[in-house]
């Protein structure tokens, strides 16, 4: 009995040193076993951070007062603008010229005409003349003088007008008088300097 008992603790005794002799084994060889390599590598990366910043907003205060001065001077220039465009206007007109006044002045004639000529006659028109005529007087800021004669209105510059007129017609020809001084006149389409003559020539003396 006791020799059984023995050689079954022997028996236990070489199967538990089989399985620590294996187990030890394994250890070596997982211990024993080359280390693996690792490559490390550096791998460098930008973070872009965004960072909202919140800024209080400044109000500023607004004057109701000097908004309501800015507006009423505003249409102060508004009213005063047509006001100065008008003075401005009316200036420049009497600058340019003036009518001084109007009168109607009938015509004395010296001479008449005896024959028509051979034009008019030719095609049976019947020359005629006016017996009166309108004569306007007018100021010049640049104190122009001279005239211009249309048919039956006679425009007059730098000639006063409180004087007392007399136009002449000796056959075709114009004369207009006053204090003893003729000028002679005629029919133009632009101004004229006054041509100043003697009596005898208006009278044919």
């Amino acid at each position: 009995m006791k020799y059984l008992i023995g050689i079954g603790i022997f028996a236990l005794g070489g199967v538990g040193g089989y399985i620590i002799g294996s187990y030890s084994s394994k250890e070596d060889l997982i211990l024993e076993s080359p280390p693996t390599e690792f490559v490390t590598q550096t791998v460098h990366d930008t973070i872009v951070e965004t960072q909202i910043v919140n800024v209080p907003e400044m109000s500023e205060e607004v004057d109701s007062t000097q908004i309501l001065t800015d507006s009423l001077q505003i249409d102060s220039l508004i009213v005063e603008i047509p006001l100065d465009s008008g003075e401005i206007e009316s200036d420049i007109s009497i600058r340019r010229e003036k009518l001084i006044s109007t009168v109607w002045v009938g015509v004395d004639v010296l001479k008449d005409i005896t024959k028509d000529t051979l034009a008019n006659q030719l095609i049976g028109v019947e020359q005629t003349f006016p017996t009166k005529m309108l004569v306007e007087f007018w100021e010049s800021p640049l104190n122009f003088s001279g005239y211009k004669l249309s048919r039956n209105k006679l425009v007059m510059f730098g000639m006063p007008d409180n004087l007392v007129y007399k136009i002449l017609r000796n056959e075709t020809d114009y004369f207009i008088t006053t204090e003893n001084i003729y000028y002679s006149i005629k029919e133009t389409e632009e101004f004229l300097p006054y041509l100043e003559v003697q009596k005898e020539e208006v009278f044919d003396d």
